[in-house]
């Protein structure tokens, strides 16, 4: 980094005092350990002053190439940059030396070492200003578009709901004001800065970025908003204000489906009726085998079109074409993903628990071939399976915590089925994983040791305990669209399929030991499981037949 020169330091200050009756620049290095020396040479890339007993010490323990030429055809000495701690760690306070291309992120010491030592592409941020900032014009643009962005949302009036409109320009005025400063800071460090702070300046302008855009993206979506007022007439109110009932409504059940929907009702507690279920049969339609060596699948789901997109214990998240083929697209946590699922277009939510780290990543998933992280969600319970509520809301499947499933928003905020008396029974990790069925509110929970599927209805807080020799080890559960129920039997090599009302329709053959994890498509016309057992992993593909 750029050595600091401060008024004060009057070594650092007056470049030309003479040493043993010579005159010149002195020695950075020599000057931090009050031994005053003059420099010989200067080293354009970390902007310091050289004598030359430290000119070869600097080329072998600062990693990189360096820029080193005479200190008499140096310019002056740089003016004083202040990062206003840019270039330090927020959580350990120290200066970033690391870049991680895998996550987008700059690392200091401890983080590279506590975070990134399994990542690929961690380099040194000293190698890395050698390439350049070449980019930082076209950052700059993209700075000023994000800005006029902002300032158009602060003056548009079309909307002519006051309150509304205020919050708009208030965030609006935010973005707007976050881009202003580092736009006037990223000016001083562009010009006075030196490599390195310019390379830390520029992974700063991506994320502000990215910040504001999603601020402004979200601003957008608002406009496509509609409001409504229901204005009833005079005929309406008078029917209204009768006292006794003006009508009754009469239902009439097809007679081939009214014993199971009234059986469904009576468990449910709720007027959803989800669509009759049957028993399915299997037809596999791809098998890709996975070598020991690499690592297994812990969570799947189906995009909308289709695509697959899987977690693994290497951290990563993926996309896989309709044929389980990889494509050349993921993303790396720091920390281990447990499961995936997709709970709006191409927006894939993911649980991030191992060690202190317990959170939910929003990502989407653009035309097949980007991942983007959008929000993370820092939780205060260890989570592994989630499925979406609805459109706001999670439910997972929780380990190490009293309540063995919980709701989680979109804030973060996390918040219990009231009505619903859990068992007193805390699970381990791998001990339990869970969905669940909005058409009937229904959590279902797997008790891997107890051999036992659960289905809790949170409305009535109604208990159905399914015990079978069909289930043994249940693992992963999903839930397809006509609200069955599909759950991996470890011990079984199979997939067991249930009713919302709580019955055994069928036992299904997957040709695999151990299946850990189940995924059905949205239109139930297919389903991908894979397994976890060293030796014999694979993951297969299914058409469901009904």
């Amino acid at each position: 980094m750029a050595a600091k020169f401060n008024k004060g330091d009057v070594m650092l200050d007056n470049a030309d005092d003479a040493v043993g009756g010579r005159s010149g620049k002195k020695c950075d290095p020599c000057g931090h350990q009050k031994r005053p020396s003059l420099a010989d040479q200067f080293c354009k890339t970390c902007s310091e002053f050289l004598c030359s007993d430290y000119c070869e010490s600097h080329t072998i323990y600062k990693a990189g190439d360096h820029d080193i030429g005479l200190a008499s055809e140096a310019e002056s000495v740089k003016k004083v940059v202040d990062m206003k701690g840019l270039d330090r760690c927020l959580e350990h306070k120290k200066l970033f030396v690391f870049f991680c291309e895998d996550h987008d992120d700059l690392c200091c010491e401890i983080c590279a070492l506590a975070y990134h030592r399994k990542c690929d592409n961690l380099q040194e941020v000293a190698k890395l200003v050698q390439e350049g900032n070449s980019d930082m014009l076209t950052l700059n643009k993209e700075f000023e578009r994000a800005k006029e962005q902002a300032i158009k949302k602060m003056t548009d009036t079309t909307n002519k709901e006051e309150i509304r409109q205020e919050s708009r320009q208030l965030e609006a005025n935010l973005a707007k004001g976050s881009l202003d400063m580092t736009r006037s800071f990223f000016v001083v460090v562009n010009k006075d800065g030196s490599a390195t702070e310019k390379f830390i300046m520029k992974q700063v302008l991506k994320k502000r970025l990215q910040e504001s855009r999603r601020v402004i993206e979200g601003l957008l979506q608002d406009d496509h908003a509609v409001y409504m007022n229901l204005v009833w007439n005079e005929t309406v109110k008078c029917l209204l204000s009768l006292k006794e009932n003006i009508c009754h409504l009469v239902v009439r059940y097809d007679e081939q489906y009214v014993d199971e929907l009234l059986s469904i009702n009576k468990y449910a507690g709720t007027d959803k009726q989800p669509f009759p279920c049957t028993p399915v049969r299997l037809e596999v339609t791809t098998t890709m085998r996975i070598a020991d060596e690499e690592p297994f699948i812990t969570g799947l789901d189906f995009l909308p079109d289709g695509m697959i997109v899987a977690v693994n214990n290497n951290r990563k998240c993926f996309v896989m074409s309709d044929t389980l083929q990889k494509l050349d697209v993921n993303y790396t946590f720091k920390a281990l993903p447990r499961d995936v699922t997709c709970y709006s277009d191409n927006n894939i939510a993911i649980t991030i628990s191992s060690g202190d780290v317990r959170a939910i990543c929003l990502l989407k998933v653009c035309n097949g071939n980007t991942i983007t992280l959008m929000k993370t969600l820092t939780i205060s319970t260890y989570c592994f399976s989630i499925c979406p509520l609805n459109d706001r809301t999670f439910v997972v499947s929780t380990w190490n915590d009293p309540r063995p499933a919980r709701m989680i928003d979109m804030d973060g905020k996390v918040s219990d089925f009231n009505n619903v008396q859990f068992p007193e029974k805390t699970y381990m990790i791998n001990e339990s994983r869970g969905t669940y069925i909005p058409s009937i509110n229904t959590v279902v929970l797997t008790a891997r040791y107890a051999n036992t599927v659960y289905l809790y209805n949170t409305v009535t807080g109604m208990e159905t305990e399914l015990k079978d020799r069909r289930i043994r080890e249940p693992r992963d559960a999903c839930v397809g669209p006509d609200g069955s129920i599909f759950v991996c039997s470890q011990k079984s090599n199979s997939i067991v399929q249930i009713s919302p009302s709580g019955d055994i329709l069928t036992s299904l053959n997957v040709d695999m030991r151990g299946p850990y994890t189940v995924a059905v498509s949205r239109d139930g016309s297919r389903m991908i499981v894979s397994n976890s057992l060293s030796g014999s992993m694979k993951l297969k593909l299914f058409n469901l037949i009904k």
